[in-house]
Order: C-alpha cells, then sequence, then structure tokens
C-alpha cells in the first residue's frame, strides 16, 4: 500500500516536467521570440511571455467543465469535490460517496454548440466505482470543396464523445487516490473520425492544519493519434490546488471554502484559477471565481439549492453563468442535477 503511495505521489509531481517537455513543439529562436501565437505553430507571444506556448490538441471535450457547481467556481474545485461531480475532475473525491450518487449536466456552450454529461457513483466494499458519460454537439455544418466554395448542400455530422470508467479509494484517514479510464471519440467529417483511450489519475491529501487540503490530477494521459498525416494530441493537463474552510467547517449552518489551482496545459502554458463557495444553512450555496491568463474566460458565478428529500437521499439544482469576453456575443449556462440514495 504505502508503494502504491509514493508511485502516485511520483507522478503527480512529475506532472510539471511532463506538462513542459510535452508542450515543447517548437524551440524558441531569435526568428520566433516576437511571433505571434498562432494554434498548432508552437510559438511564444513574446520574450516576456514564455510560458503560453501553443500546441495542437484534439478532443476539446476533455477540458470543459462538466456541471454547474465545478464552472461556478471557475473550476477551481480538484481539492474541493468530494461528491459526486468530482467523477469529472477529480476522481479521489469520490471516496465521501457513502451509497449511491448521481448526477445529469447541460451546458449551452458557444457558437450554437451544447455539451451534456452523466455520471453514477457507486458504493462497493473496496472503493467507489463510477461511470461517466459526456458528449459535444455542434450545429449543423455545410460542407465546403475548393470547387464549391458556398457549399454543396450536404450537412456534415460533427461531434464528440466520451465515456470514462472510475475507481476511488481511502488509503489512509488524509489520502485518498482515485483513477478514470476514458474512451474519447471526435467524428471530423461523415467519413472520418478519430479515438482515443485515456488515462487520469487523481489524489487528495488532507495536511492536518485546519481543513487545508492538497489536490492533484493528472489528466489525459495516452498516445497522439494519426489524422491524415498530422498528429491529434491529447489535451494532457496537470492540476496542483489548494482547498480549505475560511469560515466554519463543513456541515455547520454557514461556511466558506476558498480554493486555488494552478494548472499546466499542454496546448497553452500555465494558469491559475480561484474560487469560493458559501454554504447557507446546508441548503443554499453562493458561489463565484475568476481564471487568469485566458484569452477570453474570466470571471464565472453560480448558485445550487440541496434538498433533503428523505433521510437518506438528497437532491441538488446548480446553475452557473460564466463571462466571456470579447466580441462574442454568447454566454456559457450550465444547469446540473445531481443527488444521493
Amino acid at each position: 500500500m504505502k508503494r502504491l503511495i509514493w508511485m502516485a505521489a511520483i507522478a503527480l509531481f512529475l506532472g510539471p516536467y511532463n506538462s513542459t517537455v510535452a508542450q515543447e513543439t517548437q524551440p524558441l529562436t531569435s526568428e520566433t521570440e516576437d511571433l505571434e501565437p498562432v494554434f498548432g505553430d508552437g510559438h511564444y507571444r513574446s520574450e516576456g511571455d514564455r510560458g503560453n506556448r501553443i500546441a495542437r490538441s484534439g478532443f476539446t471535450l476533455l477540458k470543459l467543465s462538466a456541471s454547474a457547481r465545478l464552472a461556478g467556481m471557475a473550476d477551481a474545485n480538484v481539492g474541493t469535490s468530494r461528491d459526486i461531480h468530482a467523477i469529472f475532475q477529480n476522481a479521489a473525491g469520490l471516496v465521501h460517496i457513502d451509497r449511491i450518487g448521481y448526477v445529469a449536466s447541460y451546458n449551452q456552450w458557444l457558437v450554437g454548440t451544447r455539451m451534456g454529461a452523466a455520471g453514477l457513483a457507486y458504493r462497493i466494499p473496496v472503493g467507489v466505482v463510477g461511470l461517466s458519460i459526456r458528449s459535444f454537439t455542434y450545429p449543423d455544418v455545410e460542407e465546403t470543396t475548393p470547387l464549391q466554395p458556398d457549399g454543396t448542400g450536404n450537412n456534415i455530422e460533427l461531434g464528440d464523445f466520451a465515456v470514462g470508467l472510475s475507481f476511488a479509494k481511502q488509503l489512509t484517514d488524509k489520502f485518498s487516490l482515485g483513477f478514470r479510464l476514458q474512451y474519447a471519440r471526435s467524428q471530423l467529417h461523415d467519413v472520418t473520425s478519430v479515438s482515443s483511450t485515456t488515462f487520469d489519475i487523481g489524489t487528495i491529501f488532507y495536511t492536518g492544519f485546519r481543513s487545508l487540503r492538497v489536490g492533484m490530477t493528472i489528466s489525459n494521459l495516452g498516445g497522439n493519434v494519426e489524422v491524415l498525416t498530422e498528429d491529434y494530441r491529447l489535451p494532457f493537463f496537470y492540476n496542483l490546488a489548494l482547498a480549505m474552510e475560511l469560515v466554519g467547517k463543513e456541515g455547520d449552518p454557514m461556511y466558506l471554502t476558498a480554493a486555488y489551482e494552478h494548472v499546466f496545459y499542454r496546448d497553452y502554458g500555465e494558469r491559475d484559477h480561484i474560487g469560493g463557495e458559501l454554504w447557507l444553512q446546508n441548503i443554499l450555496a453562493l458561489r463565484a471565481g475568476y481564471k487568469f491568463r485566458y484569452d477570453v474566460e474570466s470571471w464565472s458565478v453560480g448558485a445550487g439549492v440541496n434538498l433533503n428529500v428523505s433521510e437518506d437521499r438528497e437532491l441538488s439544482v446548480d446553475v452557473s453563468y460564466s463571462d466571456i469576453g470579447g466580441k462574442i456575443q454568447e454566454r456559457p449556462l450550465r444547469l446540473t442535477l445531481s443527488g444521493t440514495f
């Protein structure tokens, strides 16, 4: 058991190094220092912005927040997810499920796209197992060709799909470990699709100082897939997070949780998330967060209502709103239904 814990810890702490290596699609030279980034070119923005290298990656679905509760805190949830919502971000948080937990979510994303997600977790004698499903749909896209640039009259079917199997176990009274094996498929054209298998690992460690906990995840490990003559890379990223109740403690009539998260992305660079969640009477939750070093995303807000349907059943409804700057008119809205029984 101790060997397993050490192996998990070493893998997680090596995450930033692996992420940095994976991002190096083009070395820094005098010819690339001053170039603006273009997706796929791997250039730096400028001499003073060396961390934001741009690299190719696909399967964008695997990076989007699938839960209104997570999105309401600007995705600063690797250290705070201790319920069924953890099935989308850090499987280690599933260890707090006593019997069965379920979640279903709908996301109105950008330019007419939609995302649906659902998850189910069940406690067994050796831990907690979970099954999650996510789908991403596009509006109708008309096919164009070099000879028919205005369209052929045929619509192309596009979309992403992912199904994951999770397992979480409480190894000690302070340390939990979780895994997720995921199959992802992306439909690029009526006759062209790409699929891959990914692996995630996550931990939550209680430090012993008040309620301070450290969460870490490595997400979307796996091999690249070749589409025609190009690599279709997985959107690998590594999270290191801190979370703690600043006011009260979990279960009190009022308590406030604060979270900070540092993320290493393969297809961008380092980013930061901060978020907070205020619970009132264990019924009403108010959430807010901010994302740093993003091109368009910034702040988000959310709220949730938790109802005790019976002695051993709970039902929660969460909603979130994310601000997208610039000239984009849409504003991502998420609605999530979850509960236990």
